[in-house]
């Protein structure tokens, strides 16, 4: 087998990385290629288009259109995973045999077709993904849409015994560390997500109103939303802003009966990054305990005080750097003790330490060529780390 090289199956385009999962995949794919692996990316697609952002940090680039007809949903197997089944990636996968690192159980459906590929793929969990289509299912209004989630998540809870047929298993979260520990013992590892950030860029002092991000059109977000609306911001006169992609039109209507409230649609890069900056406080309630939430990691390096909810920190690392609130009075609390206080330096070195010993890309994508290559010890370690060109190679 050839030690530099890595297959990697995407679920998806990931680029531009502009949503939870293809984040993680796109900034751990720039973290290994600066360790000198060379990637074999092989990715589904549905609507996003072919990147040369990605010609440029892989090896070779391959890419196979989902099958989203309606037959595929009367599957007995998840449509998430029948969708994205290709004989021409098992060939691939079969012709050039260095390490697989699959993405998700939707990119896992060739493990079915060949399962001799178990003894070189390691599967990176993104969630319990039983559990994050109940809660879809629980947060949905369309009850064609509760039908799909629910069946979905049927179908998800058995198939997740295909994770038995790889060799390793790299949860996203302490919280499904916990979980697949239970069930696949010491195959299972945990690092975190991948991310953008360096350092922390927070600026000091005090800022100019309270902050609400995400994509307004997913219904997790929505209902956090209103929950701020509704709940929280009663009795509260400081300017709560609203931003992310296309609300719907029930949002819309609520935040206009508040004068107080304001809703900033489909800002760009530019604009949502100043938005955070000059936020003295980030909302973060969510109501779907599931995965990392990536706008955690992303206020944390990039805003001032933050508040969020158990379910928003289920499964992230330990720390006292966000304000815990649950109830609305919580987080009324919480907002007035905080809405005149300064951020510091303190406050910004405090992050950086933390951050860096959690969420330090390099030496995670380190520790991920460890699990994939079954490599331990200073040496490898320091193998790893060399010039992608060096003959000390591992």
């Amino acid at each position: 087998m050839t030690n530099r090289e890595l297959h990697i199956v995407s679920f998806d385009i990931p680029y531009p990385a502009d949503y939870g999962g293809v984040i993680d995949v796109f900034y751990k794919i720039k973290a290994l290629s600066e360790l000198g692996i060379k990637i074999h990316l092989h990715c589904f697609f549905h609507h996003r288009s072919f990147s040369n952002t990605l010609e440029s940090l892989c090896e070779t680039v391959n890419y196979y259109p989902r099958n989203t007809s309606f037959v595929k949903q009367l599957s007995k197997t998840p449509f998430i995973v029948t969708s994205r089944d290709s004989r021409l990636l098992l060939h691939r996968l079969s012709e050039k045999t260095c390490q697989i690192l699959f993405e998700g159980l939707h990119t896992t459906s060739v493990l079915n077709s060949d399962s001799s590929l178990g003894i070189r793929s390691t599967i990176r969990t993104h969630n319990v993904e039983h559990h994050y289509y109940k809660y879809l299912m629980l947060a949905e209004s369309s009850y064609l849409k509760k039908f799909y989630f629910y069946f979905e998540s049927k179908k998800l809870k058995p198939y997740q015994q295909i994770l038995k047929k790889a060799k390793k298993i790299i949860a996203i979260s302490s919280g499904d560390f916990h979980y697949f520990r239970q069930r696949y013992n010491d195959k299972v590892s945990y690092i975190p997500a991948f991310h953008p950030y360096t350092e922390v860029t927070s600026d000091t002092g005090i800022g100019k109103y309270l902050l609400y991000h995400g994509n307004l059109s997913v219904v997790e977000n929505e209902k956090a939303a209103m929950f701020l609306i509704k709940k929280v911001m009663q009795g509260i006169s400081a300017t709560l802003i609203i931003a992310g992609k296309n609300p719907k039109q029930n949002l819309r209507q609520e935040i206009a009966k508040h004068s107080n409230i304001q809703l900033i649609e489909n800002p760009d890069h530019a604009k949502m990054q100043q938005l955070i900056k000059d936020a003295q406080i980030h909302l973060l309630p969510t109501f779907q305990p599931t995965g990392v939430k990536l706008k955690l990691v992303a206020s944390l390096y990039e805003g001032r005080h933050i508040i969020a909810n158990e379910q928003m920190t289920k499964g992230f690392p330990e720390n006292k750097l966000i304000y815990k609130a649950n109830k609305p009075e919580e987080f009324r609390n919480q907002i007035q003790k905080l809405i005149n206080l300064p951020f510091t330096e303190k406050n910004i070195d405090a992050r950086n330490a933390f951050l860096n010993e959690h969420f330090n890309n390099q030496k995670n994508a380190l520790q991920l060529t460890k699990e994939i290559y079954n490599y331990r010890g200073d040496a490898a370690a320091q193998a790893w780390t060399s010039p992608p060109n060096s003959d000390n190679l591992p």
